[in-house]
């Protein structure tokens, strides 16, 4: 009995993590495109009216891939789970992020929690609910954030734990599965653009990781690379991202010279990486700080912890309210030098780290965190919300690498109740906010359903309460709107108002 518990133990966080985001989902509906994507098959007119079909899904995608964007079989599955209706997202989720966990903790331990993780298990799952809210709600609880950036990643966390399971030399052997991650690759080569590009860079970095250490490179890491390539061409040379690159609203950015494009992004990339990244960005770069101390016994290796936070705790205003250092800390000169500062101490540093412990996964985490944000830069809508994502799991993965590296079990304690802490009054936070939300989305559907009959006039609904617990509101954006009524069948004449 008691080596049953001991087995069991490690795996509590886990189960209380699914938990946890079950009883949220509970409380999420559908936002932003979540509305477009269960009416795909009613946005154009020779749709209307008829039975929902496997072709009315292709030829839209067809339309999408040629308008739109490249991203053809993650807006299937996500037209096929939503065509139904939330419900259903809200039991697979749950389960989706749980099974996220398990994989950045496998990817980086190459095996599952046993008798002594309980503390990296706690750190793991707390840092879930540390998710900065912006950022959060457009993935974590929001059913399209969620295909195009979630689960991607764990479709990537996935293909690293194949990889690792040959530098421990237990490869995967059986066929049939290696023919199944031959199709992850592709389907991640044409997911989303960032999740692309990082597919394509740890297949490369495990090549050449393999190259230097054996001196020689296998067809089969070969045709990996290849196959994911031939999906991330199919996503980058649609005629979608074309026509979008070409639209008014990104004209302006397009027709800019590559400097002045830089002078916006850049500072704005770094705002973001800083502020909404902040608890990822410090934890980061501090436990390294404390690697890089521990191996070396360096006292300017500690300097890292107060380079990287002091700025961000001088950043929170005073009382919630003014921060008389604003003039500097916002100022688009100060954000650019301070984020190179920081991109530089997080290179150099993981540079050190992982040749003084000789195992390349020290560099492969941290860099890809770091890269992925900068790759934000050259995408004319800026940084913000769900594009950060893919850049969360692999702090995740490297702020747990580092933690389980820690001599100091005092250190690892201290760590461990200060993430619980702060996540369980975030998760209180969270909850509280989405559960007011739904009340209010459930008087939305009361009152569309005593004037289902409607046929023009002005529409009452009232408005949510915290518009952070919320994907989108109904008049973000003219899109939003036009698929909410798909989705209820109000008639195009009626007028919503939100109060």
């Amino acid at each position: 009995m008691k080596n049953n518990y001991q087995r069991i133990l490690p795996h509590v966080p886990f189960l209380f993590l699914f938990l946890c985001m079950f009883m949220i989902s509970r409380f999420i509906y559908m936002y932003g495109d979540d509305y477009r994507y269960a009416t795909y098959f009613s946005l154009f007119p020779h749709f209307k009216g008829s039975t929902f079909s496997f072709t009315q899904v292709i030829e839209n995608q067809l339309y999408d891939y040629t308008h739109v964007n490249g991203r053809f079989f993650i807006n299937i599955f996500t037209i096929y789970l939503l065509v139904h209706g939330i419900e259903f997202w809200r039991w697979v989720n749950p389960f989706l992020l749980t099974i996220l966990a398990y994989a950045i903790f496998y990817a980086v331990f190459v095996r599952f929690p046993k008798k002594g993780d309980e503390m990296v298990a706690w750190t793991l799952v707390s840092l879930f609910f540390l998710v900065h809210i912006y950022i959060a709600r457009q993935t974590l609880f929001y059913a399209v954030g969620s295909f195009n950036y979630v689960y991607p990643m764990l479709g990537l966390m996935l293909l690293a734990i194949f990889f690792r399971r040959i530098d421990i030399h237990k490869p995967i052997k059986h066929k049939a599965v290696i023919i199944l991650f031959f199709c992850l690759a592709f389907l991640l080569g044409w997911s989303q653009e960032q999740v692309s590009l990082l597919t394509l860079g740890l297949i490369v970095c495990w090549i050449c990781k393999e190259y230097i250490v054996y001196r020689k490179i296998k067809l089969l890491y070969v045709a990996f690379f290849f196959t994911s390539l031939i999906g991330f061409l199919g996503l980058y040379l649609s005629p979608g991202v074309k026509a979008r690159g070409a639209s008014k609203a990104l004209a302006s950015y397009n027709q800019s010279s590559t400097i002045v494009k830089l002078k916006q992004t850049f500072p704005a990339m770094i705002d973001f990486f800083i502020h909404q990244q902040a608890i990822f960005t410090i934890l980061v770069i501090a436990s390294l700080a404390i690697i890089g101390y521990q191996i070396s016994k360096k006292w300017y290796w500690l300097l890292g912890t107060p380079i990287v936070s002091l700025p961000l705790l001088l950043s929170v205003p005073f009382f919630g309210q003014a921060n008389p250092f604003d003039q500097w800390f916002l100022h688009k000169a100060y954000l650019s030098f301070y984020g190179i500062v920081l991109i530089c101490m997080l290179v150099a540093m993981s540079i050190y780290v992982t040749v003084q412990m000789r195992d390349y996964i020290y560099l492969i985490f941290p860099l890809g965190f770091i890269l992925i944000n900068i790759a934000t830069v050259f995408t004319p809508s800026l940084t913000g919300g769900r594009v950060a994502f893919p850049a969360i799991p692999l702090a995740m993965g490297s702020i747990i690498l580092l933690f389980q590296a820690i001599h100091s079990s005092g250190i690892k304690k201290q760590l461990m109740i200060f993430l619980i802490f702060f996540a369980a009054l975030n998760y209180q936070y969270l909850y509280n906010e989405y559960r007011l939300n739904a009340n209010i989305q459930e008087k939305r559907i009361h009152i569309i359903k005593q004037h289902q009959n409607m046929k023009a006039g002005e529409l009452v609904l009232p408005k949510l309460k915290n518009r952070s617990a919320a994907g989108y509101e109904l008049n973000d954006q003219e899109y939003v709107m036009r698929g909410f009524k798909n989705y209820y069948r109000i008639n195009e004449n009626v007028t919503i108002l939100l109060k």
